[in-house]
């Protein structure tokens, strides 16, 4: 089983934190880290994140402390997990708050995989936990709050009908090529038309001529029909891994294809559908039946009236602050994917 934090110290560790004299201290980290260590209980939401599906040797074999104090340090002052990664190994006060102290520091994409293992309930129970703290130190009087609403951003690009048209393409072909790699056994057709759809969705989004409305139209009908071509030949390879299914033997691998694949067909048609009512049907979608991005496709559409920003992409939040800025409460309203 994962650690839940380190039972002994070694000489090594020791000797890390006798550096401290050379080093002035992050008393913001410090007074987290006594919170959290008030909090053991944590620990245990944490653990159970964790055991879905990570690895537990190696450099992913970090402690259930590592993970969470981790986690909140690329929340707190990190903008990547590269970067992350990188502090962690230069920064003093970085790594005696994440308990790694001497340790080697594991890759960044190990402390990513880690990282977003913690379900959002998780970050829910550590704010509560530094509220309850920060109200038991007379750091934060509840009595007068403050309330307000935003929007935030999920990471997409900007989505036209051409673009989300070519991600649904390109993904369903990146994962026929995957199982085709993986099972050798099964037998599927796959023609790649990743190339053609992209060219077609460059010209739709670049035409700027006078005819280019009129043009448009009839390289939509065209991209349609490879779309619809592409997912039925990832309908063909689904249904080959589900013929192998004896053969196969109950491979994980294979657990995870078909369902990628369901999801994206699913999303594919979606997109596909929308596409016909807007641009050739020349229907409104509602903004709530509308797909913005396959691989964020809880996205909601929020226009607020800003002059700069008339529309943006993301979901509405809704904070409650104290009269020291500490976030108390916090909801943020997702749409159904």
């Amino acid at each position: 089983m994962r650690q839940k934090m380190k039972a002994q110290m070694s000489i090594d560790e020791h000797n890390f934190l006798e550096m401290g004299d050379f080093f002035s201290e992050d008393a913001e980290l410090t007074k987290i880290s006594s919170a959290l260590d008030e909090a053991p209980e944590l620990l245990e939401a944490v653990a159970a994140d964790l055991r879905s599906g990570l690895k537990e040797a190696g450099a992913e074999g970090m402690t259930v402390e590592q993970v969470l104090r981790s986690a909140i340090l690329y929340q707190l002052r990190c903008d990547s997990y590269r970067e992350l990664a990188a502090r962690l190994g230069s920064d003093y006060n970085f790594r005696k708050f994440s308990r790694f102290y001497a340790q080697p520091i594991p890759h960044f994409s190990c402390l990513e995989k880690a990282i977003k293992r913690l379900r959002p309930e998780t970050f829910e129970k550590l704010n509560a936990l530094l509220v309850a703290y920060a109200v038991k130190k007379k750091l934060e009087d509840v009595a007068m709050v403050r309330a307000d609403t935003a929007v935030a951003e999920t990471n997409i690009h900007h989505p036209t009908d051409a673009s989300l048209l070519w991600d649904c393409v390109r993904r369903l072909d990146l994962l026929m090529t995957g199982v085709g790699a993986e099972f050798p056994q099964c037998r599927f057709e796959d023609h790649d038309r990743t190339k053609r759809v992209k060219k077609l969705a460059y010209r739709i989004t670049l035409a700027k001529n006078k005819k280019a409305k009129a043009n448009r139209r009839g390289w939509y009908r065209e991209l349609l029909k490879l779309v619809h071509e592409v997912a039925g030949l990832a309908r063909a390879c689904r249904a080959a891994l589900d013929r192998e299914e004896l053969s196969l033997g109950g491979d994980p691998y294979a657990g995870f294809f078909r369902s990628e694949l369901d999801r994206f067909l699913a999303l594919t048609e979606q997109c596909a559908a929308q596409c016909e009512r807007r641009v050739i049907e020349e229907e409104q979608v509602p903004a709530g039946e509308k797909v913005v991005s396959i691989f964020e496709p809880h996205t909601a559409i929020i226009r607020r009236g800003k002059t700069q920003s008339p529309t943006e992409f993301g979901h509405k939040v809704a904070v409650v602050t104290g009269a020291a800025g500490l976030v108390l409460q916090y909801q943020a309203s997702r749409r159904s994917a």
